[in-house]
Parts: structure tokens; sequence; C-alpha cells
């Protein structure tokens, strides 16, 4: 006589398929502008979508993601050297128009030419080569993926260039990032091979004026749960800076949800078993 059950074939089926299904890392997207804040309407995605900071003095606390959804990564701005931090004005930040395009994230919406993507934050311009201008993440999941996009614009020459790096460990290694055409494709010519750690980042020359774009992607947040963003001045320059950033955050599962779906999985084809 075959034994009774509760759960169907089917229903054990579908146990054994979720259990044994690969989990999706959720996602954020969280925007950053540095300087003068746009209007509602000159910003991708709407304002809501924006973390605005019009001083430096304002760059601290919770940040909100793209949908405009309260999360728990902290964002914080400090100096090195001389150790002040200054907005970009008018004459400073690049003039960006339809003509120069750029990153979607960045450079759509009626209002962005001197917004989001023309302006910035700098490093003191008092010194020449001795400052920096740092950006820090933290309450990131441990585990967590994190990629990220940097812009940065000037709309004359001799200015604005740096060494711009990253770090996941408190600064203890650092590394650089990869330098994109304003459409996202890799830079080809002087950036070939090279970074922003071992090359200078120009923001108006080597061909590319009125902004250059930065990324780095894949990055596995460690046990500190910290980025560190730098932009360093270069030997000669007086200053250097950053206009914007887009920081995507993908959560993988913990260990302990893999098990206990794995043991849902188990306990579904003991029953199975049984059936037979």
């Amino acid at each position: 006589m075959r034994s009774s059950s509760l759960i169907t074939p089917r229903a054990l089926g579908m146990i054994a398929a979720l259990a044994f299904a690969p989990l999706a890392a959720s996602g954020q997207t969280f925007l950053i502008d540095f300087n003068t804040t746009a209007t509602s309407g000159g910003y991708p995605g709407g304002a809501a979508a924006w973390n605005a900071y019009a001083a430096p003095a304002n760059v601290t606390g919770t940040i909100k993601d793209s949908t405009g959804a309260a999360s728990t990564i902290s964002i914080g701005l400090s100096a090195t050297g001389v150790g002040t931090i200054g907005p970009s004005d008018s004459t400073q930040g690049t003039q960006i128009d339809a003509n120069v395009g750029g990153p979607s994230w960045l450079t759509t919406g009626p209002g962005y030419t001197d917004t989001q993507a023309g302006d910035y934050f700098f490093s003191s311009n008092e010194g020449s080569g001795d400052d920096a201008l740092i950006v820090t993440f933290s309450g990131l999941t441990p585990g967590a993926i994190v990629s990220v996009d940097l812009w940065m614009g000037r709309i004359s020459g001799q200015g604005g260039d740096g060494r711009f790096t990253y770090s996941l460990n408190g600064g203890t290694t650092t590394a650089g990032f990869n330098v994109l055409e304003k459409n996202g494709a890799a830079a080809g010519d002087i950036w070939a091979g090279t970074n922003t750690k071992d090359t200078t980042f120009r923001a108006f020359d080597d061909g590319r004026n009125l902004g250059r774009y930065m990324s780095i992607t894949g990055l596995t947040v460690d046990s500190g749960g910290n980025l560190i963003i730098t932009a360093a001045d270069a030997p000669g320059s007086s200053y250097t800076g950053i206009a914007a950033i887009q920081l995507t955050v993908s959560n993988i599962p913990e260990p302990t949800t893999y098990a206990a779906l794995l043991g849902v999985g188990a306990l579904g084809l003991c029953a199975m078993r049984r059936r037979r």
C-alpha cells in the first residue's frame, strides 16, 4: 500500500528547483553630484534619484539609491595637504552640451550643462602636487560587489590633473581606475594598458576636451565595509577634483541563506524518494 503524503510531486519539484537555483544578487545604484545642484528636470531620473551636495561641508551622512530609497551606506569628504576643499565656479566648470556627449547616467536631461556634469569639488589650489580630495563610502556589506564610475570636467587646459585611486582596505593598498571614452568604450592611445594610478589623468588634455570618464567594476568589499576614492594632485598641477560619481552595489546572498535552501531541497528529495 502506497503511503499518503501532503506534499504532491509538483510541490516537491518546485521546492527542489527553488533550493538549487542560483540566487540573484540584489543591486542598488547611487548617484552623487558635487557642487551646484541641478534643477529637478536636469538630473537623469529626476532630482530624487541623486544625492546632490552644494557645498563640501554637506557631504556627510547616509545616501539614498537612485529610486529614492534610504540606505545604510554613508558618504564622507575630506582633504589632505593644505586641507581645504573648493567648489568650482562657472568659469572653471566644463560647459557640457549635447554635441560633447557623455555617459547616459550623467549627461541626459535639459539642465545638465553646468551642473552635475560641468562643476566639481577640487583639492586646494594653494600648493602644487601636495593635496588630495578623498571620498569615503562606509557601511557597505562585506562580500558585496561594487562598481564605480567617476566624471571630471575642465574647460581650460593645465588644470585638474591628478592621480585617481581607490582602496577597499582603508588605504593600505590602492589601485587606479580605467579611463573610458565618453560613450563607455575603453580609451586607447596613452590609456591603453594603463590606469589613473600609474598615469596622470588630465580632464582637458590628451585630445578629449570638456571632460573625462573613469570606471572600475567587479570589486569585492572586504570585512571593513569601506570604499575610499582619492583624487590626488599630479606633480605640476595645483589641484584636481571630482564632478560626479555613480556607485553600483550588488549584495551577494549570505552563505547561511544558501545552506537553508539546500536543506529544504534535501528534505524535498528525501520525501520524493519515500513516495517511491
